[in-house]
């Protein structure tokens, strides 16, 4: 299974990737640093026809309102709504303004805190 991180955290984008390797679960694992490069990557690899990732980790704590860019735009592609990403929201905390602006988003899987451990990886890549 393929995993898009897409996040401006380097060293929470390399913990996960070290979590994804060690459990054996995905397949690639692809980081992009802002949600400009994340957008890129999903649309080259739909012109290509290529696997389109099982799972899209978002870091919403990027610059002022990266995260929900992203979902606002992802959500307006039906090429990729139709392929039944699992999105989920990575945060440093749980923000309640954050956990109710996710209503709108049908897309959107589960919030998960950092630092993610384990419990959350398989919860995440396996359901």
């Amino acid at each position: 299974m393929d995993v898009l991180i897409i996040g401006d955290r380097s060293v929470a984008n390399c913990a996960i990737e070290v979590f994804l390797s060690e459990v054996g679960i995905a397949g690639s694992i692809i980081k992009k640093r802002n949600v400009a490069d994340g957008l890129d990557y999903l649309a080259g690899i739909c012109v290509k026809d290529k696997c389109f990732p099982k799972v899209i980790l978002l870091n919403m704590d990027m610059d002022a309102s990266g995260g929900w860019f992203f979902l606002d735009f992802y959500m307006r592609v039906t090429s990729y709504v139709n392929r039944n990403a699992k999105v989920y929201l990575v945060s440093t905390s749980a923000n309640n303004a954050n956990l109710r602006s996710t209503a709108g988003y049908n897309i959107i899987q589960g919030v998960l805190c950092d630092s993610l451990g384990l419990a959350d990886i398989y919860e995440v890549c396996l359901n």
